[in-house]
């Protein structure tokens, strides 16, 4: 998800073994799990930044046995074949991955293993040239058929077997499989823990909520408290936060101490909030260990102290964000110089880096209820101002746009008043100081702006065709070289891959064919009104829609109790005639600069 780089929620594209009952919290913008939820399974790879689209196994290539058993993966964005390793492990799998292939211009779509044993691919997409090559293997290893899979070793044998026997109780529920499930919950492997709570939950509560009760071990007690809180009732909670709240911090792993947070906080979002004896209870046991070792517990426990009012939490918080290290960019320099268009918005985004952990906390205490004292709130504001200058994804100015919003709906009326005569927010007007355009302009039509380019476009005026970039308002959503806007695609290779006439008229006409990747949603609601724009944030509540195609921190609530549908807006987002101010020579000179013609 491009638009999220630069945000803790940034998901990389990865590899996922699918199991029965697979969650793997895919959600909207800041609504994605991270993956040591218990309740979801992890990426059994990271790959990194990518656009994922045609996969095929192995079988049948006339490569040594190794490229034989490996799946092959082809991203379109990065234009690179990777041989993806499995190897058994546990009763899932490790992976590591091999780039194969790679070349800049190679939109990579699918893939197919030929009869005479060679791997053909195709490339093209979005109106990019389309091919078909064939990739052979030249050396001298063996390349003879693999006739069977490699066998298991006898301890993965085993806890796959017991993986799939508690796969079956998730169609078939047998409440006289109770100690084997029970057993499970408790496993060193994550995969079977996964199996066995999903079981859990497909049994009658009566069954085995008593259990609760009696002496477990640390991971038997957290998996039900999740199972009961995905599944149980209001009534049960009490009980269930007992037998959590009794767990003592310091014997816990960190993953156990992620997933009783993890536990308590699913049973206050889905039944009550905690009574106020519990509620100081869990200040009091949370508290003395925040911070914590790691960036995932400090994330958790912030969390959760926000939710439970503790009056040390802010402080704290704000002491951690001003001794947050500089953020280390992550090693993607070589698949960014692989796409102009893409790869540059990874590379600004390397250069300005924003913190994924301060922004984590900021997104945490835009729910704190004022007052805070002058210097908290001073501190926090201009770290989002300075947030607001770092590069990300396109959604990235949004959504600190919207963290802004939220602190301020929730200071007081005096706090918002002192916080505006600070003046710390800083936005670029994309209207302002436009080079001047000559004119006289006309309403172009598509024939005509492809008839002036008949008189050539070779030796133009490239410096007055960037000016006209600026002018028509292109740079305030395109970028072009490094500069400009990141809510439209980047346009730096739109020469490569359109012709003069498609460029013409996706600038005359852009609602002939829009990208999915940068349609607005068009969003009806009950009372008969719509709203166009960009989701730039969902939640069982609501919506947050960016309603201005030149500025995505412009932003709008939206309740989803109000909403009747969403569908793709038939209107793009680029408004048609931006080209309609400038004379033919300017218009000549535009095009030469976009196509880089010399």
């Amino acid at each position: 998800m491009e638009w999220d780089f630069g945000a803790p929620w940034y998901r990389p594209t990865r590899i996922n073994h699918v199991t029965s009952g697979s969650e793997f919290g895919w959600r909207h913008g800041t609504g994605k799990w991270p993956d040591y939820y218990e309740d979801s399974l992890p990426g059994i790879l990271d790959i990194g930044p990518g656009s994922p689209t045609g996969i095929v196994a192995g079988t049948g290539l006339a490569f040594p046995e190794r490229f034989q058993r490996a799946i092959f993966m082809l991203d379109w964005t990065y234009a690179t074949i990777y041989a993806v390793h499995l190897t058994p492990a546990g009763s899932s799998w490790n992976a590591e991955i091999e780039e194969i292939l790679s070349g800049k211009g190679l939109p990579l779509t699918d893939a197919v293993v030929g009869k005479d044993g060679a791997l053909y691919f195709t490339v093209g997409g979005r109106r990019t040239k389309s091919a078909l090559y064939r990739l052979s293997y030249l050396g001298n290893e063996p390349t003879a058929p693999v006739a069977n899979p490699e066998p298991l070793d006898s301890k993965t044998e085993q806890l796959t077997a017991l993986r799939h026997k508690l796969e079956a109780l998730h169609l078939d529920p047998d409440p006289d499989s109770i100690d084997l499930i029970w057993n499970a919950l408790e496993n060193e492997n994550r995969f079977l823990r996964f199996a066995a709570r999903t079981a859990l939950e497909h049994l009658p509560a009566n069954i085995w909520q008593d259990r609760l009760q009696l002496e477990n071990s640390n991971w038997q007690t957290i998996q039900a408290g999740l199972a009961a809180a995905r599944t149980g009732s209001a009534n049960d909670q009490s009980d269930v936060r007992k037998s959590l709240e009794q767990l003592d911090w310091e014997k816990l792993d960190e993953s156990q101490k992620l997933n009783l947070l993890r536990a308590f906080g699913l049973s206050f979002i889905r039944h009550d909030k905690p009574s106020e004896n519990l509620r100081k209870k869990l200040i009091g046991k949370f508290e003395p260990v925040f911070p914590a070792e790691t960036d995932s517990l400090n994330r958790e426990l912030v969390r959760m102290l926000v939710y439970l009012r503790s009056p040390q939490v802010l402080a704290q918080t704000l002491r951690l964000m001003e001794t947050e290290p500089e953020p280390k960019a992550p090693a993607w320099s070589n698949l960014a110089a692989r796409n102009d268009e893409y790869g540059s918005i990874l590379i600004a985004m390397m250069e300005n880096m924003p913190s994924e952990q301060n922004l984590f906390y900021a997104y945490a205490l835009r729910t704190l209820e004022g007052p805070w004292n002058i210097d908290q709130r001073y501190q926090f504001f201009s770290w989002l101002s300075e947030a607001a200058k770092k590069s990300g994804g396109s959604s990235y100015r949004g959504f600190i746009a919207d963290l802004r919003a939220e602190t301020l709906k929730r200071a007081t009326p005096e706090e918002r008043e002192m916080i505006e005569k600070w003046d710390l927010e800083s936005k670029a007007n994309p209207f302002e100081n436009l080079p001047k355009v000559e004119g006289p302009g006309r309403n172009w039509s598509v024939e005509e702006a492809l008839a002036s380019t008949e008189k050539g476009l070779l030796n133009r005026n490239l410096a007055n065709g960037k000016n006209m970039f600026k002018a028509t308002l292109c740079a305030a959503c395109h970028r072009f070289n490094g500069e400009g806007g990141e809510i439209g695609p980047d346009l730096t290779t739109i020469g490569r891959r359109f012709t003069i006439a498609d460029l013409i008229e996706k600038i005359i006409d852009p609602n002939r064919q829009i990208s999915d990747q940068y349609a607005f949603e068009l969003i009806t609601l009950k009372d008969g009104s719509a709203s166009t724009g960009k989701i730039l944030e969902e939640s069982a509540e609501n919506l947050v829609l960016s309603t201005n195609p030149f500025d995505l921190s412009e932003t709008r609530k939206i309740a989803r109790s109000e909403v009747e549908k969403i569908e793709t807006s038939p209107v793009s987002p680029m408004p048609p005639g931006l080209i309609n101010r400038l004379n033919e020579e300017e218009l000549r000179d535009l095009l030469a600069f976009l196509l880089q013609q010399r």
